[in-house]
């Protein structure tokens, strides 16, 4: 890689991460989401999808609140920070902060659910969806979401009806 192309990736990481703020800010203010739907939610939500529609993609609903669910956990200004990092990192990860992003990740989803309305409920959803934040997260982490997916889906085993016998 010659010098100008690391000098362009450089810069773009910074007015990425500018862009994502301002798409995050725009959207708290301008959603097509329901109008009930938090100003901050909303913000993160549209940021998002947005940076993937930038690029012609073209991502589910339940995956982009999957993928949230760090963010949702996070006070808002480190999670506008975080997403913004985020998107960086899923573009171009040698120029993201992973340290930092990996700390804030981690320490918002090593705490379990407190009821069944909290967006970490969502954790087990991103992992099975296998979004980018998951080879982020710290070894301990990880497992505790790997074990949660396995209940998960135990529990879904479980559930299962017998079929009427003949």
């Amino acid at each position: 890689m010659d010098l100008f192309q690391t000098f362009y990736r450089f810069l773009y990481s910074d007015e990425l991460r500018d862009a994502v703020r301002k798409s995050y800010r725009e959207h708290r203010l301008h959603s097509s989401l329901p109008v009930e739907t938090p100003p901050h939610r909303a913000g993160l939500y549209g940021a998002l999808r947005e940076s993937y529609s930038v690029h012609g993609k073209s991502v589910s609903a339940l995956y982009l609140w999957a993928e949230l669910t760090p963010f949702l956990l996070m006070p808002e200004d480190t999670a506008c920070e975080a997403l913004a990092e985020y998107v960086v990192y899923r573009q171009t990860p040698s120029r993201a902060r992973t340290v930092w992003l990996t700390k804030v990740l981690s320490a918002v989803l090593c705490l379990p659910a407190l009821s069944r309305s909290s967006p970490r409920t969502m954790a087990s959803m991103a992992m099975i969806k296998d979004v980018a934040w998951c080879k982020l997260l710290e070894d301990s982490v990880r497992s505790l979401l790997e074990q949660e997916v396995k209940e998960l889906n135990n529990a879904l085993e479980d559930s299962k009806l017998p079929l009427p016998k003949d």
